[in-house]
């Protein structure tokens, strides 16, 4: 992180611009750099810090802070127990693990994390197969991704513009 430079006004008013400039890239990078950590506490003594799997991993892996079990063709909610606060600029995804969908027909609800949440990280899980799925403390359930946002301003209008995609739903094709 870049730290911030003891700036001291010039009289001179040729350089003054350009060292009010290098003082805002200054400012401005070192608001980028505290941008890009993930900040949480652990709510309880249970609570397993988020881990990146491998260094380009695209998410952090959630794991079960106890041992619990899915019913048959049900539900939990797993309350993971960090808080978090995402980088400025991101709101977060709770995705499925791939083995756990593709292997034990294991799939994620709820995923959509608000930048401005601070509760209780939570999984729901549903399992879609005929058998209980058993959780043990410390076992994977979910990933959590950080994504840039964009927030637009609403813009009602008498109509949109035509494109060439006909309807939604299959309307590109099956392959």
């Amino acid at each position: 992180m870049l730290a911030k430079q003891n700036f001291v006004p010039h009289t001179d008013h040729e350089n003054r611009p350009l060292q009010l400039h290098s003082l805002r890239l200054i400012e401005k990078a070192n608001a980028e750099s505290a941008s890009n950590y993930l900040k949480f506490i652990k709510m309880t003594e249970n609570a397993l810090t988020p881990t990146r799997e491998t260094p380009r991993s695209v998410g952090l892996t959630l794991r079960s802070p106890y041992d619990t079990t899915v019913p048959a063709e049900g539900k939990e909610v797993i309350r993971t127990h960090p808080q978090i606060k995402l980088p400025e600029g991101c709101y977060g995804i709770v995705a499925p693990i791939t083995n756990k969908a593709s292997f034990y027909h294991i799939g994620r609800g709820a995923g959509d994390i608000d930048a401005d949440f601070r509760g209780n990280l939570s999984v729901v899980l549903f399992n879609n197969s005929k058998f209980p799925f058993i959780i043990s403390r410390g076992d994977k359930i979910a990933t959590q991704i950080c994504e840039r946002i964009y927030y637009p301003e609403l813009d009602l209008v008498d109509k949109l513009g035509d494109t060439t995609r006909r309807r939604g739903f299959g309307s590109t094709g099956l392959n």
